[in-house]
């Protein structure tokens, strides 16, 4: 089962802290006693997003190097400040006491007016980027993620989101109509809990997982599917399956799968993830790739490329056909035809 990048998780919550921390010096001034204090806070904001979309992407895909370019908005920002934050202690309390920041940043008058609204479409985007990733990856499958963490990164967005939307209103809520800056101090503690909650369930996650776990089997025994019905059912979906692999289509859809078979498509739906813990689209990728790795240690491949096996398996890319078998089998397809073959001709 794959639990996810937890060192991200952490990574985010800490950001969070230290975001908190910085809202709790502004409200206390901090910025007027510690020069240094001032533009610390800036790239923080842009880190959020793509640390929490980092965190969702290693649920579905392994991650890449090119994914450090979900960073590039905050490296920006800190280069854009870094002629400030290099300047002495003595310095900087010269050139804010006299409002000459224009003097050290480029066109810093225009910017800042900027600065206060791109942190909150920056979070914006990433919401949205979370719930695509999230829709993507529980469609396409890349891995095989259980039920379990669907319910858990369902959790996340939900949390996430929250948090987005109580930020968005304060800002809204402060910015244009000029009511009490207490807005913002409720607002941040209602955050932070949302947030650190997110922690303690994170922590807690087994616990957490299997309490929401049982009450999805409730919602299951509610819906009408016949538990004494469970057993043949499951052994009419697994004798198809064996007998037409029918997943050697790259089109076969649950819809089809439910017509060969007669069952109602929201009871297959329920079967897998109940007693399989597996969606429908993990449970085919995982038989194309069983039906792979007998392909790739027979004659009839022996002049063929390895690529051309996932497309006769059913995969539509080369890509998705390398992603799931390396996840299955911890190999590429041609190290593991490599091997076997060591291991046969022995």
């Amino acid at each position: 089962m794959v639990n996810g990048n937890r060192f991200l998780l952490s990574a985010f919550i800490l950001i969070f802290s230290i975001i908190l921390f910085f809202w709790v010096g502004f409200w206390n001034e901090f910025e007027f006693r510690y020069a240094h204090f001032n533009m610390l806070y800036n790239p923080f904001p842009f880190l959020l997003g793509p640390t929490l979309y980092l965190y969702f992407r290693s649920f579905f895909f392994a991650l890449k190097k090119t994914d450090i370019l979900h960073y590039l908005p905050a490296v920006l920002v800190i280069l854009y400040l870094s002629p400030f934050y290099i300047l002495s202690e003595q310095d900087k309390i010269e050139i804010l006491q006299n409002a000459r920041l224009g003097d050290v940043l480029w066109q810093y008058d225009f910017v800042r007016s900027f600065f206060k609204y791109l942190s909150n479409i920056h979070i914006i985007i990433y919401t949205i980027l979370l719930r695509g990733i999230y829709l993507k990856g529980k469609r396409l499958n890349q891995v095989q993620i259980t039920a379990e963490n669907l319910i858990w990164l369902r959790t996340i967005l939900v949390l996430f989101g929250s948090f987005v939307l109580l930020e968005i209103t304060a800002f809204i809520i402060v910015e244009y109509y000029d009511l009490s800056i207490n807005v913002y101090y409720f607002s941040a503690l209602s955050i932070g809990l949302l947030i650190y909650l997110l922690g303690y369930l994170s922590y807690n996650k087994p616990q957490f997982i299997r309490s929401l776990e049982n009450s999805f089997i409730d919602k299951y025994k509610r819906s009408g599917l016949d538990p004494e019905m469970a057993e043949p059912y499951l052994e009419r979906i697994n004798v198809y399956l064996n007998d037409e692999k029918p997943y050697l289509n790259e089109k076969f859809k649950l819809n089809d799968l439910a017509k060969a078979v007669n069952i109602p498509s929201h009871h297959i739906s329920e079967l897998l993830n109940q007693y399989h813990h597996q969606s429908f689209s993990s449970l085919i990728n995982s038989l194309r790739v069983e039906e792979a790795k007998r392909l790739l240690v027979s004659n009839q491949y022996d002049n063929k490329k390895v690529s051309v096996i996932g497309y006769d398996v059913g995969f539509k890319s080369r890509t998705t056909f390398y992603q799931w078998f390396k996840k299955i089998t911890g190999q590429s397809p041609a190290n593991y035809q490599r091997d076997e073959r060591v291991v046969q001709n022995n």
